[in-house]
């Protein structure tokens, strides 16, 4: 068939594979109206099943069915929403028995208790409501909210006991002045209000911050004592 300005073309059945549609029309039964990778007009397609490959990139490739979506880039296989790392529902229940949607990211993932291994960067898992995953005495866990090394929680008691919400927005055991303290153990422990964690790693010490060899982040020392601001972190040295 000869169309204006002398191209040609193939004429395809209404609703029929390939044909252009718009959405909510009707394609012909087992087709489905889409625009396919890289498209701008909508057509009735094949649509792919959960399971099957799928292309995020590839202009012209068939997207996965409605219900599903691709999960991989560039190339991945088409999961149903709310199974395991496919995306979370709009509705109730948000995902499958066992799955929780992940808090930074609308995927569908393990849900973790209490104590359970974690990785924070995670897409796969995430902790169960009112934890979080932390580093505690050097591995990462589920820790409850409030507990050490856990989010300080948003009630008027925000952690357990004698446990001090850090400026992390985590429990810490709090170390007095003069008392051995440790950098990499920031999220479960931190020096007294007004004080930081001064000397290298294995001999550092709470320090008041102002005084002798403390830090001096507002450029303020005691009496006797100057700001040595070139140094980093600044602290207070003997004029």
């Amino acid at each position: 068939m000869a169309l204006d300005g002398g191209a040609t073309g193939v004429c395809t059945p209404i609703g029929g594979e390939g044909a252009p549609c718009i959405a909510g029309a009707s394609c012909l039964s087992g087709l489905e109206c889409q625009i396919p990778v890289g498209l701008s007009t909508a057509r009735c397609v094949r649509a792919l099943r959960p399971g099957e490959g799928c292309d995020n990139v590839t202009r012209g490739s068939v997207r996965c069915e409605q219900g599903s979506n691709c999960v991989g880039t560039p190339t991945g296989r088409c999961v149903r929403d709310g199974a395991y790392t496919g995306q979370c529902r709009v509705e109730a229940p948000r995902c499958d028995v066992g799955l929780r949607c992940h808090r930074d990211a609308p995927v569908c993932v393990t849900r973790l208790a209490v104590g359970l291994p974690c990785d924070a960067a995670s897409r796969t898992h995430d902790c169960a409501d009112e934890t979080s995953c932390a580093s505690v005495d050097g591995a990462s866990r589920c820790v409850p909210d409030g507990a050490r090394g856990g989010r300080c929680r948003t009630s008027l008691s925000p952690c357990d006991g004698a446990l001090a919400c850090s400026g992390s927005l985590r429990c810490v055991t709090v170390i007095p002045v003069g008392a051995r303290c440790d950098e990499a153990s920031a999220t479960t422990e931190a020096c007294a209000r007004g004080a930081s964690c001064v000397g290298a790693a294995g001999e550092a010490v709470c320090v008041r911050d102002g005084s002798l060899g403390g830090l001096c982040w507002s450029g303020e020392c005691d009496e006797g004592l100057v700001c040595a601001e070139d140094a980093f972190p600044p602290q207070c040295v003997r004029l």
